[in-house]
């Protein structure tokens, strides 16, 4: 699912309306703004029904539901749509200590405030990755998709976990370790040395299943 960003941009720009003012006025900040209009981000459907309002359109006129099974009648019915989570995926952009006790807790069940769909993605959340580990595999502002792992006694190895424990979030490479009780947590960034953590010490693992590019313009 989709804005019609191109007809948001031509109706602004017939009203001589600058970006800001747009996302003042409904209630969202500019870099929020930048995230629907530029990442792909999926509004939550409260603002688009105040932004449709502010363009004197019908919400259903901002959607395009070409990627989603959802039609888009319910809003001509005046019927607010409910995101299932197997169609859009929650995301949450928040601070390391937030996003910390999310990735803990496993409780999505509070609505997001923004929702991405990707076709073919399976994912739990996506949230904004900061750090410089990573680099250049992953940028810091990059968002990543992320699967929850069940069975946190066995991974994958090669493949990319963020990976939580009591006090600290780590998204690295995930190798053996040198005892089986350990895992061996290394970095795309020579500059950060390999972590050997205890298998006890991890409270939860998320498997990084899609990397979403920051635009740089």
């Amino acid at each position: 699912m989709q804005i019609r960003k191109d007809l948001i941009k031509s109706l602004i720009k017939q009203r001589s309306l600058k970006l800001k003012d747009v996302a003042a006025e409904i209630g969202v900040s500019t870099q929020t703004w930048n995230n629907w209009m530029f990442r792909g981000i999926f509004p939550h459907f409260n603002k688009i029904e105040e932004l449709a309002k502010f363009l004197d359109l019908e919400p259903y006129e901002l959607i395009d539901g070409q990627f989603v099974s959802e039609p888009r009648s319910p809003y001509r019915n005046k019927v607010k749509i409910k995101v299932n989570a197997a169609d859009a995926i929650p995301f949450f952009d928040l601070n390391i200590s937030d996003n910390l006790s999310i990735l803990l807790s496993g409780n999505l069940s509070f609505v997001a405030e923004e929702f991405i769909s990707i076709p073919g993605i399976a994912a739990d959340l996506i949230m904004p990755y900061y750090g410089g580990e990573m680099e250049s595999k992953i940028s810091s502002g990059d968002l990543i998709a992320l699967r929850r792992v069940s069975d946190t006694s066995f991974y994958v190895y090669g493949n990319i976990y963020l990976i939580s424990t009591d006090d600290q979030i780590l998204l690295r490479y995930v190798k053996p370790g040198s005892k089986s009780f350990t895992l061996t947590l290394m970095s795309e960034n020579p500059k950060w040395d390999p972590i050997e953590l205890p298998l006890k010490s991890i409270r939860s693992a998320h498997l990084v299943v899609s990397i979403i590019k920051r635009q740089v313009n």
